[in-house]
């Protein structure tokens, strides 16, 4: 019974009051009138611009790997883990996380997406502030950790936003634009942190938006 009342206050869902919504388009179907939010291509947005924030934490370091071994005192497979992390974390908690979507909802899963994202995110940053490089080295997996267990909500939010938000036949080119944000946020990780961390031989050099 809870999901049925969760699921009438969802915008795309069967809807049988008024709406507020100006920008609200109303469909007729069979059963009831099916009302799809103007707003509902912001949330897309939202849900594109947190991928994209999740997969250049993934990859910030796989760019100047050579390099952030020299600043963190480590070797290169040292810092190939910190990428290789993503993977592993995601077979850990993949299920789960597609469990607790299908309990929660859309707005429960990405406010703790976000949130979980950010913190590690600041975790990362604040570990370079001071310390020894092996404690610092410490708090970036634990901050890679974080943003790990971030992406399976975030990529699992794209396919619910889709089925609830959308129309029948606005629900592919979603999926398609919100799957785009992930490589996007690649590229750009890589091209980002390639052309701004220029030495990590000195620690004073390493730029602090690597970590972040």
């Amino acid at each position: 019974m809870a999901d049925r009342r969760r699921l009438m206050h969802l915008p795309g869902a069967m809807n049988s009051g008024n709406t507020s919504d100006a920008s609200a388009d109303v469909h007729e179907g069979h059963k009831g009138e099916f009302v799809l939010y103007g707003r509902r291509w912001l949330m897309l947005a939202n849900i594109a611009l947190l991928q994209a924030a999740n997969a250049i934490l993934w990859v910030s370091y796989a760019a100047v790997a050579t390099k952030a071994a020299k600043y963190f005192d480590t070797d290169n497979s040292t810092i190939n883990m910190l990428s290789i992390t993503y993977m592993v974390v995601y077979l850990i908690v993949g299920f789960w996380t597609t469990m607790l979507l299908q309990r929660t909802g859309l707005r429960y899963a990405l406010v703790l997406a976000s949130g979980v994202n950010m913190t590690g995110a600041l975790i990362r940053y604040v570990g370079v502030l001071g310390g020894s490089a092996k404690q610092q080295l410490i708090l970036q997996f634990v901050g890679q950790t974080l943003g790990a267990i971030a992406q399976p909500f975030l990529l699992g939010c794209t396919t619910l936003l889709a089925a609830t938000w959308f129309g029948e036949h606005e629900r592919a080119i979603a999926n398609s634009l919100s799957s785009l944000a992930n490589p996007i946020g690649t590229a750009a990780g890589y091209i980002l942190v390639y052309h701004t961390a220029h030495d990590f031989a000195h620690k004073p050099d390493l730029p602090k938006d690597t970590h972040v």
